[in-house]
């Protein structure tokens, strides 16, 4: 059975601390720490600090969202990034990290159409940067016992399951492997349908992110407002949390699930008892 993770970002206006408790409550496998509950410089504090709750609480954080962001023009700045991320996934087995989900790099041409950023506006230069990066991320990896997905994510280079494909084969590592986030392909308006990115990339999915979000219309938007979170619009439809989790072998989801709430309007109801995703309950297999 897959573990479920909660990730911290629901409780993004909250510490890590309250994430992990309510994980706890709620009666989540763990949690995955959200990049804005910590800086890349002290990363390794904050996981010794999860550690140690998840020791007081009982639930752990064996997932880190930590992206590699290795496609940029600056070879220094690639560089000094590639080091860092090397030394951390060299660290990630003594605080129980097994997997580090991220981006290898966004690219942004169009606000307004995701379908003209990320993949649509990489060029071959920005995928040989991420595959020789991850090439030794990977190494790392291996080394460590971590894995490393890739999420589906818009204005990413892997913003469809397409060239999410296209990258990990590239790679060529058994630690590095996809994250499919239905949602976030709902915001891409070339993207392939969610249910079937699961056939697409198949046994490369190691990790998947369920989202309570509708495609409701076109363009794709996400509205950041003060106290309300985020709203995702994109076209007619559902997700489907259970199409995807009983999609026919081979293709059934593998791997770890992790909930994440897309709309939020007071971020204070999280932390009145109330689970953030319910359906979740029935889409374990």
């Amino acid at each position: 059975m897959p573990a479920i993770y909660l990730n911290s970002f629901n409780y993004r206006k909250y510490s890590l601390e309250r994430a992990m408790r309510r994980a706890h409550e709620y009666g989540y496998d763990g949690v995955e720490i959200w990049s804005g509950h910590f800086k890349l410089d002290t990363v390794e504090e904050t996981l010794a600090e999860a550690q140690r709750l998840g020791r007081e609480i009982g639930v752990g954080a064996p997932v880190l969202n930590l992206s590699g962001n290795v496609i940029g023009d600056d070879p220094e700045e690639r560089n000094a990034r590639l080091r860092r991320l090397l030394a951390v996934i060299a660290r990630c087995p003594d605080y129980g990290v097994s997997i580090i989900n991220g981006y290898a790099g966004s690219l942004i041409i169009d606000r307004k159409d995701w379908s003209h950023n990320g993949s649509a506006a990489a060029t071959e230069d920005h995928y040989r940067r991420a595959v020789d990066a991850y090439r030794q991320l990977g190494s790392a990896a291996e080394r460590a016992g971590v894995t490393i997905t890739l999420e589906v994510h818009m204005n990413t280079i892997h913003d469809t399951a397409e060239s999410a494909c296209r990258l990990l084969d590239e790679i060529g590592s058994p630690a590095v492997r996809a994250n499919l986030d239905p949602g976030n392909m709902w915001g891409v308006r070339r993207s392939e349908h969610p249910v079937e990115a699961v056939s697409i990339l198949g046994s490369r999915i190691a990790y998947v992110h369920f989202k309570n979000v509708r495609r409701v219309s076109y363009p794709a938007r996400l509205i950041y407002r003060s106290g309300r979170g985020l709203r995702l619009h994109a076209a007619a439809g559902r997700v489907g949390l259970l199409r995807h989790r009983r999609r026919p072998r081979p293709c059934r989801l593998p791997g770890t699930l992790r909930p994440g709430m897309v709309r939020q309007r007071r971020p204070q109801r999280a932390d009145q008892g109330r689970r953030p995703v319910p359906p979740l309950a029935a889409a374990r297999p």
